[in-house]
């Protein structure tokens, strides 16, 4: 389909998709196996092209939907480096271990508008069972540092887990 961006310019939908395709693959190819070094040129790479798209078809926001994205804190921080530069809002999707207060900022400083964690419950017990790896605390203090920046946080939850009763789901 076409969508008009604020100045009228007709685009088609295949180039937004495209753009966050390659942000997507720049993310998948940031494997924690490789050096920081090694993942930082990458990015030489994919700013040409972004460079392009932005210019080409006035591109004025860009979608993360990719969990690699909050992988590693080194990539987290040069992405929003290199993203001031554009001035464009963004959201992303993020792992709330990742969500310190210090990439937070960067995040917001560099145009991030909305964070989507996949939160799942507040039930410690859930979370045990469902492998996730984070505690009430890590959730309760990335949710209080991203509504003190004014970043705007979707929460992903999932009711009717395995070890999930009426008290754990009253938790959440």
């Amino acid at each position: 389909g076409y969508v008009r961006n604020v100045n009228g310019t007709t685009i088609l939908l295949a180039y937004i998709l495209v753009i966050i395709l390659l942000l997507i693959n720049l993310f998948i190819t940031l494997k924690k196996e490789k050096t920081v070094d090694e993942n930082l040129s990458l990015f030489s790479y994919q700013k040409k092209a972004l460079d392009m798209w932005i210019e080409k078809y006035r591109i004025n926001g860009l979608l993360l939907m990719d969990e690699l994205f909050g992988g590693k804190e080194e990539i987290i921080l040069e992405f929003c480096k290199r993203m001031k530069e554009y001035h464009l809002p963004w959201v992303a999707e993020m792992r709330v271990e990742m969500a310190s207060r210090k990439v937070l900022e960067a995040m917001k400083e560099a145009g991030c508008t909305h964070l989507q964690f996949g939160l799942e419950s507040m039930s410690t017990k859930v979370l045990k069972d469902m492998n996730k790896q984070i505690i009430q605390s890590q959730i309760a203090q990335a949710l209080k540092d991203s509504y003190d920046l004014k970043i705007h946080v979707f929460g992903n939850y999932i009711f009717g887990a395995e070890a999930e009763d009426r008290e754990s789901f009253l938790e959440t």
